[in-house]
C-alpha cells in the first residue's frame, strides 16, 4: 500500500500562486499546459516498468512543481508524436498505406480474401460461359471494408474513407455524418468532445485543476499518495468551508482525468486553430 503523506510532506516549492496564470489560459494554452503532463504522465508509466528511468520521472515532476509554466521547464519537453495537431480531414499518407500494405501479408483473415482479389480479376466467362465466381468475388470485395482484411474491427482512431468530389455539398455532409456513426461504433469510440469555451477555462482555473495534477504526478512518481483532505487544504488554504474532500473527489479529480484524456486536448489544439468552430 502506498504511503499516504502528510501536509509536512508535501513539496515545499508547491504553491497555488504559482498557477494564477491559469486564469489566462486560452484553448491553445491549455492543450500546451496538458501536454506536458500527459508527457510527464509517460515518464512515470516507463520508470514504473523500468526502474533505471525513475530519477528522470522524479526530475521532471519535481520541474513541474517548482514552474508550473511550461516556458520555465528548463527546456525540457516530452518526446510525443504531435497527434494532437493534426487536421481532421486530410489524405491517407502513403506511410499509412505502407503500414496497412505491411500488415496485410501477415493477416490470417486477409487471406480469403487475397484469393478472391485474385479470382476477381479474371473475366467472368471461360470459353464462352459465364463463371459466377469472377462477378461475386468482385462484390464481396466491394462491399467488404477494408478493416475486415485484419479480422478485427481497428485499433485506429482514424479511418479511411471513399468520398465522390463531384457530389453536392448538403449530400456528402449528409452522408458522412451517417459513415461517421458507423466507423466510431465499429470502433467503439464514443462521439467527439464538443468545444470549450471560456467559462470551462475559469472553471478548471478557479478548482486548479492544473495544480491538482502536478501534485498528483509529483506524488505518482514517488508511488506515494496524497489524501483528500491534505490535497484539498494544499490546493484551497484559505478555504475552511467543509467539503473540499467532496469537491477534490466529485469535481477535480473528474475533471482532471477529462483533461489528460488525449481527445480533450485535440479538441483544445484544433479548437484553437479554428476560432470559429
Amino acid at each position: 500500500m502506498a504511503k499516504k503523506l502528510t501536509s509536512s510532506e508535501l513539496p515545499s516549492g508547491f504553491s497555488v500562486e504559482k498557477y494564477l496564470f491559469t486564469k489566462q489560459l486560452d484553448a491553445a494554452g491549455w492543450a500546451n499546459a496538458l501536454v506536458l503532463r500527459v508527457g510527464c504522465k509517460g515518464q512515470i508509466t516507463i520508470a514504473d516498468e523500468y526502474a533505471k528511468y525513475r530519477n528522470h520521472a522524479l526530475h521532471v515532476t519535481q520541474l513541474l512543481i517548482d514552474a508550473p509554466m511550461a516556458d520555465m521547464l528548463d527546456g525540457w519537453r516530452p518526446s510525443i508524436h504531435d497527434e494532437f495537431a493534426k487536421s481532421t480531414v486530410s489524405d491517407y499518407s502513403a506511410m499509412e498505406f505502407l503500414d496497412l500494405a505491411t500488415h496485410l501479408d501477415k493477416s490470417v483473415a486477409a487471406q480469403p480474401f487475397l484469393q478472391r482479389y485474385e479470382l476477381a480479376g479474371k473475366s467472368p466467362y471461360r470459353d464462352g460461359e459465364y463463371n459466377p465466381e469472377a462477378d461475386a468475388a468482385r462484390d464481396l470485395l466491394s462491399n467488404t471494408p477494408h478493416w475486415n482484411l485484419f479480422g478485427i474491427p481497428p485499433s485506429s482512431r482514424s479511418a479511411v474513407a471513399a468520398i465522390d468530389l463531384d457530389a453536392p455539398d448538403d449530400v456528402l455532409v449528409a452522408d458522412f455524418r451517417q459513415w461517421l456513426t458507423t466507423a466510431r461504433r465499429n470502433r467503439e469510440i464514443p462521439a467527439s468532445v464538443d468545444a470549450f469555451d471560456s467559462s470551462d477555462f475559469l472553471k478548471w482555473a478557479e478548482m486548479r485543476v492544473l495544480a491538482y495534477l502536478d501534485l498528483s504526478l509529483w506524488a505518482a512518481a514517488r508511488g506515494v499518495k496524497i489524501p483528500l483532505p491534505i490535497m484539498g487544504r494544499a490546493l484551497f488554504p484559505d478555504e475552511f468551508a467543509i467539503g473540499l474532500e467532496d469537491r477534490v473527489r466529485k469535481v477535480i479529480a473528474r475533471d482532471a482525468r477529462k483533461l489528460l484524456d488525449s481527445r480533450t486536448i485535440r479538441a483544445l489544439r484544433l479548437q484553437s486553430q479554428n476560432p470559429d468552430r
